[in-house]
C-alpha cells in the first residue's frame, strides 16, 4: 500500500467574525485521518501538518511542500480545508487569515490555478484527496473540471474531490464534523474501506441544508471513484463483521454488487435457505451465479452468511481455501477460535494425519452448537470440492454452492437453476447505471439474457453513449483496450508490460502489488509505482483491485476469461516464457523462498504462484527447489501435492526424467512424515532400484533418490543399515563431485548423523568436526550448513557428557542464527530449543521454561503443529525436569 500523507487546514478569515467550529472541528478530523484506525495517514509536514489560521503565503507553502513531499514518497495526498471560500468570476479561492476582501493570487489561494502548477511540477504524486468545507465549495468542483482536467489527463493523474455544498453556503462545519463522526463510526451500507463516494449521502443525511459534490477523476476520465483514494477503514466493519470484510473478495464484490439487482433465483435461495436446506445453484457461464452469490454476503441480508469464497479468486490449493475460510470464521463465529484451538492442542492420531478441511474447518465446526451458513463458488474445481465434501455431512452447516450442471452439485442440495437474465431485472439495472429505457431493450435484445454480456454492453453504453455490439468477448475486450491509449499519454509500450502480466495471473489470481511492479519493470513499464497505479486506474471494468488482510494491495482481472483473450494476443512482443519468468523474479524479490513466511500474505501468494511461473518460464528445476522450500505446513496437504506435481512431472517431461524421480522421492518422504514410514521406506525402496536402472548407481539422481532412502531406513529404527548407505553415498559423491562439493559434505553429515544414533556418538563427533571445518572454509562461517554442523556438535557432546567445544556455544550459535537469519527461520528456532533444552538439563527450570513457552507459538507458526520439534517444545513443557 502507497503511503498516505495528510494535511488540514482550519482557517479563520481575518474581515469576518471567527468561526466558532474552528479549531476543533479542523483538529478534530486531524485526528481521526491520523490514527491508525481509522484514518491511517501520516503527518505531510513534520511541523506543521494541521494549520491554523495561517497567512496566504504560509497556506501557499505548506500545500506546495505536502505536494512536494508527495511526490517524493510516491505517496497519496490528503488535504482538508475548513473555513472560507469565495468566488470571484470564474476563479474560486480559498481565504487565508489575512485575505482582503477582494482576494486575489497573491493574497489568497486560487485554487485551481496553483494545484493545476502543482501537479505539472510534482510528478510523483500517487493521487490526490482533497476534503473542502467552505461555502460555495461546490465551484471549487467545477474549476477543477474546468482547469485541472487537461492537466491530469495528460499526466494521468488520480484524485477525488468531496465539497461541502455546491453553490450554496456552508453551515457550521458540518461537512467537517460529519466525515470525522463516519470516520469514527463507519457505515453498513460501505465495505472495508470508506471513500468519498461512500460519504456523500450520509454526509448529505446530517447536513440538511447542504448537498455535497463530488468529483473523481481515475486516470484521464471522470468516474465513480477510485478504491485506492479511499478515505478511512470502515468502523462499522467490527460492530457487525461479515464474511468478506478484509478479505481479497470485498473490493470486487462491492464492485458486482453497486448495480446489483435482486432476482427470481434471489427470492428462491432464501426461501431454501429459510427451511433449513444446503442450497446448490445451476446455470451456465455469464448467467450471474458469483452475484447472486455475492449478494447473499452482504451486511443487510437477513441470514448471515459466515464465510465465502468466491469465483472471483481462484483455488489453487486445499488448503488455501480452508485457511482462507477459517480465518473468516473466526471473525464471524463466536467460540470458533476457541474451538479450532482445542482442536488443535488435542494433537490426537486423528488429527496427525488430517488434511486441511478436517484441521482447520470441519473439526472445530463439530463442537459448535450454532448453525453455520458458507457459500462456495464452483465446486467442480478439485479443491472447492474436496472443502464441500469435508462440509456437507456436517448437521449444522448449511452450504451454497455453485456449479454449471445440475450433475456437478454435491448430493442432498436443494436446487436452484438460473437461466437467462430476468428483463425487469435488467431494466432496473440500467437504470441504476444511468441510462436510458431504449438502451435497457437494447441490452436484452443483444445479450442472449447472459449477465456477463449485459455488464460488457452497459460499460460500452456508458463509455461510448451508445450500445455498440463489437464481434464477441474479444471485440468487448478490444474496445476496453482501445479505450485506454486513446487519447491520453499512456503508450502501447507501457501499457504491452501490464497486460503481459495480467495474461500470465494464474486463472486471473489477484498480484500484490509490489510483485506486479517487479514484473512490470522487469518488462520495460513504468519506471514509477505511481505511473503503474496510474496505468491500472484506466483499466476499469477490467483490473479489479483489492487488498489482502494486513492492506496489501493486489491486482487482478475482473474475468478470468480476459486473461484467455491476452494470451491468445501476446501485447508489445512479450513472449509468455518472457512474462512468467518476469512474475517469478518479481516474486522471489519480494518474498525470498529462502526466507519463506506463510502467514504472510506475498509469501502466501508466493507460495501457490511461484513454482507454477518458473514451470511455465522453462525454469524447471527452480520450479522444483521452490515447491521444497514453500511446502505446507499440514502433512496431508504435502502428500497431496508431491502426489499431483509427481503426475505432472511424469506426463510433462517424462517417467524417465530426473525430476521425475525426484518428485516420487519428495512424495514417498511426505508420506513418511505423515505417520508411514513403512510405506515410505518401500516407495522409495522402488524408485532407489529403478532410478539405478535408469541412471546408474553413481548418477546424482540416483543417489539423492538413495539419500531419502536412507533417512527413512533410520526413521525406521535400523540405524546401522542407514549408517551403511551414507558412508556409501559419501564415498561416491567424493569421486564424482570432490571432498568439498556441499552434497558431499551434506551426505556426511547425514553419516554423522546414523553414526550417532548407531550408538558411536564419539565417531559420529569426529566426522562431525571434519565436516563443521570444511563447511566453514567452503560455504562461510554463517551459512545455515556450518550452522547447522555446529548445533549437532553441541547436542552430541552434551548426550555424552564431553567438555563443550570452545569456539562455540548454544548461546553463541543461538546469537549467530538470530543476527543471520532472524528469529523466524527454522533452523533459529531448532536452536532456541535445544539452548533452553540444556539449561533446562544443568537444573535452570524456571528461565528456560519461560524461553519454550515464548518459542512455541513462533515455532507452531513457522514449522506447524505436526513439526518434531514443535512436539519436542510440548513434551518439555509437560515434564519440565531433566532427561
Amino acid at each position: 500500500m502507497p503511503g498516505r500523507l495528510l494535511l488540514v487546514i482550519g482557517s479563520n478569515w481575518g474581515a469576518r467574525p471567527p468561526l466558532p467550529f474552528l479549531p476543533d472541528a479542523a483538529r478534530e478530523l486531524y485526528e481521526v485521518l491520523l490514527h491508525p484506525r481509522p484514518g491511517q495517514c501520516a503527518p505531510a509536514l513534520p511541523d506543521r501538518s494541521l494549520l491554523h489560521d495561517p497567512s496566504a503565503a504560509d497556506l501557499d507553502k505548506a500545500i506546495e511542500d505536502a505536494f512536494e513531499a508527495a511526490s517524493r514518497q510516491e505517496a497519496t495526498l490528503i488535504v482538508a480545508f475548513t473555513g472560507h471560500g469565495v468566488t470571484s468570476g470564474d476563479d474560486y479561492y480559498l481565504l487565508a487569515a489575512d485575505s482582503p476582501e477582494l482576494p486575489d493570487s497573491r493574497t489568497a489561494y486560487l485554487l485551481g490555478q496553483r494545484f493545476k502548477e502543482l501537479f505539472r511540477r510534482y510528478p510523483g504524486i500517487d493521487g490526490l484527496v482533497l476534503l473542502l468545507d467552505t461555502c460555495e465549495s461546490g465551484r471549487a468542483a467545477d474549476a477543477a473540471g474546468q482547469e485541472w482536467i487537461e492537466v491530469l489527463r495528460r499526466g494521468e493523474r488520480r484524485f477525488e474531490l468531496l465539497t461541502a455544498t455546491g453553490d450554496g453556503p456552508a453551515f457550521g462545519g458540518c461537512f467537517s464534523k460529519s466525515l470525522t463522526y463516519l470516520m469514527e463510526h463507519g457505515s453498513l451500507a460501505a465495505t472495508d474501506r470508506l471513500g468519498c463516494a461512500d460519504v456523500r449521502e450520509p454526509v448529505n443525511e446530517l447536513c440538511h441544508h447542504q448537498q455535497t459534490a463530488h468529483l473523481a477523476f481515475t486516470g484521464a476520465t471522470r468516474g465513480s471513484g477510485d478504491p485506492t483514494l479511499w478515505l478511512a477503514h470502515n468502523a462499522a466493519v467490527a460492530r457487525r463483521r461479515v464474511a468478506l470484510d478484509g478479505t481479497v473478495f470485498a473490493s470486487t464484490a462491492a464492485t458486482v454488487l453497486r448495480h446489483f439487482q435482486p432476482t427470481a433465483s434471489l427470492t428462491q435461495v432464501r426461501a431454501e435457505l429459510a427451511d433449513g436446506r444446503s442450497v446448490g445453484i445451476a446455470g451456465a457461464a455469464g448467467c450471474g451465479k458469483t452475484a447472486l452469490l455475492t449478494a447473499l454476503t452482504r451486511r443487510t441480508e437477513q441470514r448471515r452468511v459466515h464465510c465465502a469464497w468466491l469465483g472471483t479468486e481462484p483455488a489453487h490449493t486445499t488448503e488455501q481455501v480452508a485457511t482462507e475460510l477459517a480465518r473468516q470464521l473466526a471473525g464471524t463465529v463466536t467460540g470458533f477460535a476457541e474451538a479450532q484451538a482445542a482442536f488443535r492442542t488435542a494433537g490426537t492420531d486423528e488429527w496427525q494425519r488430517a488434511d486441511a478441511v478436517e484441521r482447520l474447518l470441519a473439526g472445530p465446526l463439530r463442537t459448535l452448537g450454532q448453525r453455520v451458513l458458507i457459500v462456495l463458488d464452483d465446486v467442480t474445481a478439485p479443491p472447492m470440492r474436496r472443502v464441500a465434501d469435508g462440509l456437507a455431512a456436517l448437521p449444522r452447516v448449511q452450504l451454497v454452492v455453485t456449479a454449471r450442471e445440475r450433475a456437478e452439485l454435491p448430493a442432498g442440495c436443494a436446487v436452484v437453476e438460473v437461466g437467462a437474465a430476468e428483463p425487469d431485472a435488467v431494466v432496473r439495472y440500467a437504470q441504476n447505471r444511468g441510462l436510458s429505457a431504449d438502451v435497457a431493450d437494447e441490452l436484452i435484445r443483444r445479450s442472449g439474457g447472459s449477465w456477463l454480456t449485459i455488464s460488457l454492453l452497459a460499460d460500452v453504453a456508458v463509455r461510448e453513449a451508445a450500445v455498440e455490439e463489437p464481434a464477441g468477448l474479444a471485440g468487448f475486450y478490444a474496445s476496453a483496450l482501445d479505450s485506454v491509449t486513446d487519447g491520453t499519454l499512456f503508450r502501447q509500450e507501457e501499457l504491452g508490460p501490464a497486460l503481459a502480466v495480467l495474461a500470465t495471473a494464474r486463472d486471473g489470481a489477484k498480484i500484490p502489488f509490489t510483485v506486479f511492479d517487479g514484473a512490470v519493470r522487469r518488462l520495460g513499464g513504468p519506471a514509477r509505482p505511481s505511473r503503474l497505479r496510474e496505468l491500472l486506474s484506466r483499466l476499469t471494468g477490467i483490473v479489479t483491485h483489492g487488498h489482502a488482510i494486513d492492506g496489501t494491495d493486489q491486482y487482478g482481472l475482473v474475468h478470468a476469461k480476459f486473461a484467455e483473450y491476452l494470451r491468445a494476443r501476446p501485447a508489445a512482443k512479450i513472449s509468455l516464457p518472457q512474462a512468467h519468468a518476469a512474475l517469478a523474479d518479481a516474486i522471489e524479490e519480494a518474498a525470498p523462498m529462502t526466507q519463506h513466511r506463510p502467514d504472510d500474505p506475498v509469501h502466501g501468494y508466493a507460495g501457490r504462484a511461484e513454482p507454477e511461473h518458473l514451470w511455465q518460464a522453462g525454469r524447471h528445476d527452480e520450479a522444483f527447489a521452490c515447491l521444497e522450500a514453500r511446502q505446507s505446513l499440514i502433512n496431508a496437504e504435502n502428500v497431496r501435492l508431491w502426489s499431483d506435481w509427481e503426475k505432472r512431472i511424469r506426463r510433462e517431461l517424462g517417467a524417465t526424467h530426473p525430476l521425475t524421480f525426484r518428485a516420487g522421492a519428495r512424495h514417498a518422504r511426505a508420506i513418511g512424515e505423515l505417520g508411514d514410514a513403512t510405506h515410505a521406506l518401500e516407495l522409495l525402496r522402488e524408485l532407489v532400484d529403478d532410478a539405478r536402472h535408469t541412471f546408474g548407481a553413481e548418477d546424482l539422481t540416483t543417489m539423492e533418490v538413495e539419500d531419502h532412502f536412507g533417512y527413512w531406513t533410520s526413521q525406521t529404527g535400523d540405524h546401522p543399515g542407514a549408517r551403511a548407505l551414507f558412508a556409501d553415498l559419501a564415498d561416491r559423491y567424493t569421486r564424482q563431485l570432490g571432498e568439498d562439493d556441499p552434497k558431499t559434505l551434506m551426505a556426511r553429515h547425514h553419516l554423522a548423523l546414523t553414526t550417532a544414533k548407531a550408538e558411536q556418538p564419539e565417531a559420529a563427533l569426529a566426522i562431525w568436526d571434519e565436516v563443521e571445518a570444511r563447511r566453514e572454509r567452503v560455504l562461510g562461517e554463517d551459512h545455515v550448513d556450518t550452522l547447522r554442523t555446529r548445533l549437532n556438535i553441541l547436542v552430541w557432546t552434551e548426550e555424552i557428557r564431553h567438555p563443550p567445544p570452545e569456539r562455540f556455544s548454544y548461546r553463541s550459535l543461538l546469537t549467530q542464527m538470530l543476527d543471520t537469519f532472524g528469529e523466524d527461520h527454522p533452523e533459529t528456532i531448532t536452536v532456541s530449543y535445544f539452548e533452553a533444552r540444556s539449561r533446562l538439563r544443568q537444573g535452570v527450570s524456571d528461565e528456560a521454561r519461560l524461553s519454550l513457552q515464548e518459542l512455541l507459538p513462533r515455532a507452531e507458526r513457522v514449522l506447524g503443529p505436526d513439526s518434531i520439534w514443535v512436539r519436542e517444545i510440548r513434551d518439555r513443557l509437560g515434564d519440565p525436569g531433566p532427561r
